[in-house]
């Protein structure tokens, strides 16, 4: 009776030291961020990314988040665009997220500045994050006049990935900027 009762504790004592040092490895280990690789990465692209307009004509540019596998809880698109050539008229968000706290353009310099976070307002508290491909936004443009043919570009501004500072897709589990990718546009203008 005591050997049994000798050989349970120390088989209690055995089970909790080896629990407590691979805890101990769990928490110590560093988690690596997501691998992207050129076919998974996430994408932000305007659509359509090509095109002939009149001076004077509006046309819309739908900005498609592509989150591949991720779950995203946030997305920032920052784009320049020429304001010689193009007006913003109204940007208009997608139904992605719950919450769009940015939607700035300033006409004067070309700049374009959207957010949107998985937000359930009603609620004030995170939404269900974001997986797949959709519209992000739509933006409305006014051709401007213009007297010959004329090339003009709407960009993204982006610097590489897991840069901040410029357009991203946030990954929900790690709070990491994973966009890969853009794909910009390229307009002609005609009189």
């Amino acid at each position: 009776m005591r050997k049994e009762k000798f050989l349970f504790f120390l088989i209690l004592i055995l089970f909790l030291l080896v629990s407590f040092f691979l805890s101990l490895v769990f928490l110590t280990t560093k988690r690596q961020p997501p691998k992207i690789t050129k076919f998974s990465s996430p994408t932000l692209s305007l659509t359509p990314n090509k095109g002939t307009f009149k001076s004077g004509k509006n046309f819309t540019v739908e900005i498609i988040v592509d989150s591949k596998s991720y779950q995203s809880s946030a997305v920032g698109a920052r784009l320049n665009f020429p304001p010689e050539f193009l007006e913003v008229l109204e940007i208009v968000p997608g139904n992605i997220f719950g919450l769009y706290p940015a939607k700035k353009f300033d006409n004067k310099i070309g700049k374009i500045n959207i957010s949107g976070l998985s937000w359930n307002v009603s609620l004030g508290k995170p939404g269900i994050p974001f997986s797949g491909k959709a519209t992000f936004a739509k933006i409305k443009f006014l051709v401007k006049p213009v007297v010959k043919k004329t090339i003009a570009s709407v960009n993204f501004y982006f610097l590489n990935f897991g840069n901040t500072t410029d357009s991203n897709i946030m990954e929900a589990k790690t709070a990491k900027d994973v966009l890969g990718k853009v794909k910009n546009c390229q307009f002609t203008l005609i009189p």
